[in-house]
């Protein structure tokens, strides 16, 4: 699906879709050329997604995530309520591990 169609909005909204997704797949895979074995397709169709000039179909968001991708953050950069809720319990058990740690000194 190409990127041209659709409102202000939505081109911007697909746009920072596209920077997220190169965002991720670098930070996981370090190059464009390993994120593209990964999700089984060539680095040229990759490099349409990342560069915004193709939006992403099913296949594609189902691959980012069997990978690890938070698909929710990839389209919206919001992430799932269920990463932000594992975000907060984990402050709270480091928070705990510090009081604990100092009671037993």
């Amino acid at each position: 699906m190409r990127l041209g169609m659709g409102t202000r909005t939505e081109r911007r909204k697909a746009y920072l879709s596209s920077i997220r997704m190169k965002a991720w797949l670098l930070e996981h895979y370090g190059s464009l050329r390993r994120a593209a074995r990964a999700v089984k397709m060539s680095e040229a169709n990759l490099g349409q997604y990342v560069a915004g000039v193709r939006k992403p179909g099913y296949t594609i968001l189902a691959r980012l995530c069997d990978n690890g991708c938070d698909i929710n953050w990839l389209l919206t950069g919001r992430e799932s309520i269920q990463k932000e809720t594992l975000k907060k319990r984990i402050k709270e058990l480091e928070k705990a591990t510090k009081i604990v740690k100092s009671l037993s000194r």
